[in-house]
């Protein structure tokens, strides 16, 4: 899964409860108290990240084998078709709720689009409670041969045999992306009933390289991602067994359960990222010379507007010191902003993803515009995003950013012990030509989303992470993500 998009999803996620503006309580009532009230359930559909592949086969046959579970406890189960049904015909009806210019939630229309929807389903299907599911990303406790989370625990190398997986770990501590599925049962007014998240995958492994240890961290191959009907079942069940199985229930599928779950195998390996090849900087500037900077496209943070400006003239700054010909940004915005108005936005109303096709055809007018005695040869697309930083040594290194996750000294160091990755923030730069092809792609890490604090002499340390109100605001990590994303087209010191 791309870590490019993780920023948006992981706002999305952190919403209110699973899409419900509703507090969540201290404390909730027993599953055997809800259970006692469930005679209708109504299965909301299942929500996923934008960029899950096979997603819709992935929703229908989890939401059919969460139906089959509610139907199999003596429920009567209405269907995640009949919500999903009337979501497509409200939101038809109000042209979608994501501002087209962002892409975030416009949220008065979002808040006018869950009222109309939850008045109109409460009125056409009566339920005791609404059930929301969601497969979210997660971070698996990984320590040595094992990664816990969830309810289950896995090989953190992805191998089957007890002496391959204990002989084969790397002596690290630290935590590994996963998914997991995440179900929440709701009164059809909002009011809190049950939670529970089960396990689904890991998403990555580590790997020990050479014979002195050394750790790299290698991704799941994308076409095993969700591919394993049983990994699914494994999760609906960690999820729905407490609450539809009375404790003896419980207890008699405990031991059933643990011996399927035995026999699923580990998720396939994909191969490590390769690294981005060396630009010829000599032949890149003889071909490409005067040059445009996009709009710099930022999360939506109270300082955007200011860390906009900010890294528009460090990249003017680095670009004219590789050797290009800025354009001032006066003259690109003149020519750029009638086009982006006219165009209405460049992100789907109806999902807030990018629409691609209506960019390139902006950039593409852009160009022509921009013709003439001078005309631009690159435009650059700059564009901040999170990135998964790997922990080496108590240092986190990501996109030619290095990154001490402890400023005391050695000796009470804890975070030497931990492995794994963390979520950071890098500035992508891709550079597209005339005919709106990719040319350049580059990436220079800013900083760090979560901050290490050392334990006491027993413990280890955690992390906590860095409100989104300290992000991005230190201006001299600026020029140096700038000069990383760039890489060898600067000229050698």
């Amino acid at each position: 899964m791309s870590h490019a998009r993780m920023l948006r999803s992981a706002k999305f996620v952190a919403a209110a409860v699973l899409a419900c503006a509703c507090a969540w309580p201290a404390e909730l009532p027993s599953p055997e108290t809800v259970r006692a009230q469930l005679r209708t359930v109504a299965v909301i559909p299942l929500a996923t990240p934008g960029d899950l592949p096979n997603r819709e086969q992935v929703q229908q046959r989890m939401e059919q084998a969460i139906e089959t579970r509610l139907a199999a406890a003596g429920i009567s189960v209405i269907p995640a078709a009949e919500m999903r049904a009337l979501r497509d015909k409200v939101r038809t009806a109000l042209g979608g709720y994501y501002d087209p210019r962002t892409g975030d939630v416009d949220q008065p229309r979002a808040d006018a689009f869950d009222e109309h929807v939850s008045s109109e389903f409460r009125r056409l299907h009566p339920a005791d409670a609404w059930l929301y599911s969601r497969i979210e990303p997660r971070r698996a406790l990984a320590e040595r041969a094992y990664a816990a989370w969830d309810g289950v625990r896995e090989s953190t190398t992805g191998k089957e045999g007890f002496l391959e997986k204990v002989f084969g770990a790397p002596a690290v501590i630290g935590a590994l992306d996963a998914l997991s599925l995440h179900v929440v049962l709701l009164t059809p007014n909002g009011e809190p009933l049950y939670g529970r998240y089960g396990a689904l995958q890991l998403l990555e492994y580590f790997e020990v390289t050479g014979t002195g240890g050394g750790t790299r961290y290698v991704p799941v191959a994308p076409d095993a991602i969700l591919a394993d009907p049983a990994r699914e079942q494994r999760a609906i069940a960690l999820t729905l067994e407490p609450l539809l199985l009375d404790p003896a229930q419980q207890e008699a599928a405990k031991a059933a359960n643990e011996q399927a779950w035995k026999q699923i195998p580990p998720v396939a390996k994909g191969q490590p990222p390769p690294p981005s090849p060396a630009v010829d900087r000599a032949a890149f500037l003889a071909a490409y010379r005067r040059v445009a900077v996009a709009i710099p496209d930022l999360p939506e943070l109270p300082t955007r507007a200011a860390v906009r400006d900010r890294y528009a003239a460090a990249l003017a700054v680095g670009l004219a010191q590789a050797g290009f010909v800025v354009v001032p940004p006066s003259e690109y915005a003149a020519v750029w902003e009638p086009i982006y108005a006219a165009s209405g936005g460049f992100y789907d109303p109806m999902t807030g993803e990018l629409r691609a096709d209506k960019r390139m055809a902006a950039l593409r007018e852009a160009f022509s515009k921009l013709g003439g005695e001078s005309p631009v040869d690159l435009v650059f697309l700059p564009q901040v995003v999170v990135r998964a930083a790997r922990i080496e040594s108590g240092k986190a290194r990501w996109d030619g950013a290095t990154q001490d996750l402890y400023k005391g000294g050695a000796l009470f160091d804890k975070s030497r012990s931990f492995g794994g990755t963390l979520p950071a923030l890098s500035l992508e730069l891709r550079a597209v030509d005339a005919e709106v092809r990719e040319v350049f792609l580059g990436r220079g890490g800013i900083e760090l989303l979560v901050r290490f604090k050392s334990g006491s002499l027993l413990s280890g340390g955690t992390f906590e992470d860095i409100p989104e109100a300290d992000w991005l605001t230190d201006p001299s990590r600026d020029a140096k993500a700038v000069e990383r994303a760039l890489g060898s087209l600067l000229a050698a010191p």
